[in-house]
């Protein structure tokens, strides 16, 4: 993928002082986005966001990836398509983390949410997006829209 460079993006985060990387995917189906919605009880509870987590220790963004997001899904990742770009922000326990966003295909399949992290989750259109019916960070908001 030839706008993707992992050893750049992790030695940036190193240098900007990032504690913690996440890897989060764009998933696309039939011009809409899906989004999970965290659980009440949960860091950010309420907030609806991409699918992802952190990586594990020594974990390559790409593995981590693929693995957080049949994790929180249940779909197997086909293809990367790009990388979109990252945000930072401030984790539970107060650790600055960097978020990498990817457009990806999945395959087909039934949507099999972690109910330990997400209690629904949704397929919203562009125009849901915008509307601001849905509590999405403007992070998250901004990567998205870096799609449309």
């Amino acid at each position: 993928m030839s706008n993707f460079d992992e050893k750049k993006l992790k030695d940036c985060a190193t240098e900007d002082g990032v504690q913690k990387i996440v890897a989060s995917a764009v998933i696309a189906r039939d011009d809409t986005f899906f989004l999970a919605r965290r659980c009440q009880g949960d860091f950010l509870p309420g907030l609806v966001e991409l699918p992802g987590g952190t990586l594990e220790e020594g974990e390559k963004i790409f593995d981590g990836l693929h693995r957080e997001i049949l994790e929180e899904t249940g779909l197997k990742i086909t293809k990367v398509v790009s990388y979109i770009g990252s945000f930072d922000y401030l984790s539970t326990s107060n650790f600055k983390a960097r978020q990498f966003n990817f457009l990806v295909e999945v395959e087909e399949g039934e949507v099999i949410i972690d109910p330990e992290e997400h209690d629904e989750y949704y397929f919203l259109t562009k125009e849901e997006i915008l509307e601001g019916n849905y509590r999405i960070s403007d992070n998250t908001r901004e990567v998205l829209e870096m799609i449309f």
